[in-house]
């Protein structure tokens, strides 16, 4: 299993792109992650990761599911 901290990329929706400051919105659909910063369990119960995007502000970090993880290290 992967440790969460070592997570590289993660894919955020276009809800959340524009929830960003228009002036920290990266082209793409991929996006590099510096760090998880915390775990919780979601409304449905399902495991939630707050990451925090590289080039980004702590503002600007989202809750993510597992499955919006790709390339991630093994």
């Amino acid at each position: 299993m992967a440790d969460i901290s070592e997570i590289g990329l993660l894919k955020m929706d276009e809800a959340e792109l524009l929830q960003l400051d228009p002036e920290s919105r990266i082209t793409g659909e991929t996006y590099a992650v510096e760090k998880i910063v915390g775990i919780k369990i979601g409304e449905t119960g399902e495991k939630l990761y707050k990451v925090r995007w590289k080039g980004f502000s702590e503002s600007e970090d989202t809750w993510e599911p597992i499955e919006n993880l790709t390339d991630a290290c093994d």
